[in-house]
Parts: C-alpha cells; sequence; structure tokens
C-alpha cells in the first residue's frame, strides 16, 4: 500500500490535505483515485487513510484507524559521523536508514577530508531526500532525522546525553560486542565514527571526558563509510532487531 510521510499531527476522523510533491506524485504518476486507500506515518505512528478528493496540486484523504508505525526499532541509534566527501555521506545516509538509524549527525572533525562549503542547504535538503526515499523503499514507520554539520564539540556534547554512547576508535578500546552486551535495555545509543583521517588524539580526549565508551570494531581499519554501517548492524543485532 502506498506510504506517506508527514511530521504534522493527524486526528482519526478528520481530514488531512496532501500538497506538494506527494500531491503531485499521487494524482499524475500514480493516478490515484477517490476511494483508493494509502497509510501516511506521522511522528511515529501510522494511519490508514481514504482519499476522498483529488485536484492538481492536492489530495484531500480521510484520516482512519492508527497503529504503532511498523519499521521502527525498539532502541533509538544515533550515528555521529565525521564528515566525509559528499558521494560517502549520502551513501551512509541511504543504508543507515535502512538498517534502522533514527538520526544521523555529520560533524566537521580535525581530520576531515571534507569541508562544509556555501552549497550546504543545497547538500542538505539532498541527503533529506535520500532518507526519506529510503525509508519509503524499506517500509519504515518515520523518516529518520538528517542534521546539518555541526562541529564536533557539538556532536560529542549532544551525543553523550544517550543512555549508552559509544566512540568508535581505530587506537583501541573494549569490544564493541562486550559493551553492548553488558548494557541491555537502554532505549538511546549514540554512535561516533570518525572521517577519513580518524579520530585526533585531542578529540579522543574530548570525548572520553564527556562519558562516551571507546570502542575498537575489530582488529581491521575499517573505511569512514563503512566502521557507522558495521557498528548500527552490531547495536540493532544486540537489542534483538535481526
Amino acid at each position: 500500500m502506498r506510504k506517506l510521510y508527514t511530521e504534522e499531527v493527524l486526528t482519526p476522523g478528520q481530514s488531512y490535505l496532501i500538497t506538494g510533491d506527494d500531491a503531485r506524485h499521487l494524482s499524475k504518476s500514480l493516478r490515484a483515485e477517490v476511494g483508493d486507500e494509502l497509510v501516511i506515518c506521522a511522528l511515529g505512528t501510522e494511519y490508514d487513510c481514504r482519499i476522498s478528493e483529488i485536484t492538481r496540486d492536492c489530495v484531500s484523504v480521510q484520516v482512519g484507524a492508527s497503529r504503532p508505525a511498523s519499521g521502527e526499532p525498539g532502541v533509538k541509534v544515533t550515528l555521529y559521523v565525521g564528515l566525509p566527501k559528499a558521494e560517502k555521506l549520502e551513501h551512509i545516509v541511504q543504508k543507515a536508514v535502512e538498517l534502522g538509524a533514527g538520526a544521523v549527525v555529520p560533524f566537521a572533525a580535525a581530520r576531515s577530508v571534507a569541508r562544509p562549503s556555501g552549497r550546504e542547504d543545497n547538500k542538505l535538503q539532498r541527503r533529506k531526500k535520500i532518507a526519506e526515499e529510503a525509508a519509503k523503499q524499506c517500509g519504515r514507520g518515520a523518516v529518520p532525522e538528517i542534521s546539518e554539520v555541526v562541529s564536533f564539540e557539538t556532536a560529542v556534547s549532544e551525543g553523550a546525553k544517550a543512555e549508552l554512547a559509544l566512540l568508535c576508535y581505530e587506537c583501541g578500546g573494549d569490544a564493541l560486542s562486550k559493551v553492548l552486551s553488558e548494557n541491555p535495555g537502554v532505549s538511546s545509543v549514540a554512535i561516533l565514527t570518525g572521517p577519513e583521517g580518524g579520530i585526533s588524539p585531542a578529540e579522543y580526549e574530548r570525548a572520553c571526558a564527556l562519558g562516551w565508551k571507546t570502542v575498537t570494531l575489530g582488529s581491521r581499519i575499517l573505511r569512514c563509510e563503512t566502521a557507522p554501517l558495521c557498528a548500527l548492524t552490531a547495536v540493532m543485532y544486540a537489542f534483538g532487531e535481526f
């Protein structure tokens, strides 16, 4: 069944107006008709809806029964990714959404090869579009948040608020499997991985001072686009999502 996403609050029994690209896609590309059914995901809840009116740029639906959104994991995982080259970050966003991440936050690290540019707004909108398309493709109940590029300090400070904050460090640490087995039942996890050049010693010390747990992903050094997806997969497996 067709699935759309919104950040607005829906109420069963009331009407909801779909506009913009979604409306045009329904009316022109999919040739939807009055009476057709679709699902709208809003803030972690799915609503069964029926089309009541269609115009060129608007589709009105009647909101029906609601239920918790399917496709959403029981643990909220936020990926903090050292800013890589654009195509690598887009790959991370797409696959992280498929694997169940709740948010992706790129940050400018001391050793990042890439740097924020004057076209960041366009890049952010592209990443958000990639996330939305990935969410639709894999049946997520919500589109994960894709953040603008933040500073390293913002990343480690915000991530430290998670119940479990994991710093993936190539120079050592406890095995990720060990740390996960020692912390069952948490509802939020932050994962931080470095850019192409890795995490600097100063960044490592700052994260540790804020309470991040240093973990290793094994004896092999993973690429910057592989490490976050590897860690995310391990967390999802440990919390029974696979």
